[in-house]
């Protein structure tokens, strides 16, 4: 009985490390579910058409991220996420698991607000940015999201 609840004890720290703490275990459970994408922005300020925006579906199970296109049926990326709750601002790494760039992670930070999800990522770059803004002549991208309910 001792062996169990010192493995189930060991499995829940790592567990908070592999997601950077309660904090970051509470963010993934608040992230669970479908998004839709209310804007993006890239480094020229500028983003995609609205509709374009408007046949995106972000769906989050787990650690996992998937980016569809619903009028296709399609997956444009899936990542696996790791959260850092404890950085300022929060911070993510996704790790591409499909396509061309599996393998590949990209630095970015996040918010929740409410039934909002916000992220900024840099594509590729090893700089993580460190606010939710796009800047001129670096690879940074602001997506704003909406829970689906």
């Amino acid at each position: 009985m001792r062996k169990t609840a010192a493995m189930a004890v060991a499995a829940l720290a790592l567990a908070g490390l592999a997601y950077g703490g309660g904090d970051a275990q509470k963010d993934l459970a608040a992230m669970q579910g479908k998004w839709s994408v209310q804007s993006i922005k890239e480094s020229d300020g500028k983003g995609p058409p609205e509709d374009f925006l408007k046949d995106i579906e972000v769906i989050v199970k787990d650690d996992t991220m998937k980016i569809q296109l619903t009028s296709k049926k399609e997956t444009l990326d899936a990542f696996k996420m790791k959260l850092d709750a404890s950085k300022k601002p929060k911070a993510v790494d996704f790790t591409h698991t499909e396509g061309p760039d599996k393998g590949k992670t990209e630095l970015g930070i996040y918010k929740i607000e409410g039934d909002t999800l916000t992220i900024c990522v840099n594509d590729f770059d090893k700089e993580r940015p460190t606010t939710f803004a796009t800047k001129d002549g670096t690879k940074i991208s602001v997506i704003v999201m909406k829970k689906v309910k």
